[in-house]
């Protein structure tokens, strides 16, 4: 009978465990992605989307093996911000299909989508943008899409950072070529 002496040491232990809690749970990591990212995830997995690039991204070339892990990839060119392409996420958990054949990706992070702007007919941009003010105006410039495709070309998204300039010249030049006014 010499577990007898040990039993009530045993039971007590195991109640006190079961009531402090053995782990401390508060320090678990979750990861959680919010619901825009999800839905925007889903969006750039089911189809191909033309869209014009907005910072250097380079483009490997894929060449096939097995499988996805034996896959060799090769740098191909690079494309420039106002470059139009053509992309598709490719559903595992890294990288852009480049092209509709599945023959060009890019390494970027799959839920990372500030490289890039999606077609639309029109875009609509603020016009303190152009003109150097700290917040949004109510007014702002109307452009289609090769219009915005060769303003991103010219570098319009570094007027936020440096507003007049050879850039902000050049660029206020082109939309007074076009004859857009504020709205």
């Amino acid at each position: 009978m010499k577990y007898k002496k040990w039993l009530p040491t045993l039971v007590a232990s195991c109640a006190f465990f079961s009531f402090v809690g053995a782990t401390d749970s508060s320090n678990s990591q979750v990861e959680a992605t919010s619901l825009y990212t999800q839905k925007a995830y889903t969006k750039y997995a089911n189809k191909f989307h033309k869209v014009v690039i907005l910072k250097n991204t380079q483009v490997y070339k894929v060449h096939r093996g097995k499988d996805e892990a034996h896959n060799i990839y090769i740098k191909a060119y690079m494309l420039h911000p106002g470059d139009v392409a053509t992309i598709r996420d490719r559903g595992v958990a890294w990288g852009w299909t480049i092209g509709k054949k599945y023959n060009y990706c890019s390494m970027r992070d799959p839920f990372s989508f500030s490289w890039f702007d999606t077609y639309q007919r029109h875009y609509y941009i603020d016009y303190g943008l152009f003109h150097g003010a700290k917040k949004r105006v109510n007014k702002s410039y109307t452009f289609t899409w090769n219009q915005y495709c060769k303003l991103v070309k010219m570098g319009m998204w570094d007027l936020m950072y440096h507003p007049y300039g050879a850039t902000h010249n050049k660029i206020m030049k082109q939309i007074k070529q076009w004859d857009i006014k504020a709205s």
